[in-house]
């Protein structure tokens, strides 16, 4: 993850929307994870890298607390992949 890369977030919430963005910036230390899912199943004990994503255009007012799945991609010669 580098500040500029592009990424297209999606959630449930938003009726099958993508949103552009790229990111902004990158925490310079890995922390512990702050935000729980409330899944059973999920690991507490994870480290994790902040990033702050800035969106494209005029987005939607999105909600604190918005579970969204956020794709990042990279460029190469042939285009834009999923990283």
């Amino acid at each position: 993850m580098s500040v500029g890369q592009t990424v297209v977030i999606q959630a449930d919430a938003l009726d099958g929307k993508r949103l552009n963005g790229s990111v902004v910036r990158v925490s310079t230390m890995i922390g512990r994870k702050s935000i729980s899912t409330g899944d059973p199943s999920e690991k507490s004990d994870r480290d994790i890298l902040e990033a702050v994503i800035g969106l494209e255009g005029n987005p939607l007012s999105l909600p604190i607390g918005l579970r969204v799945t956020v794709q990042f991609f990279v460029s190469t010669p042939q285009g834009l992949v999923n990283a």
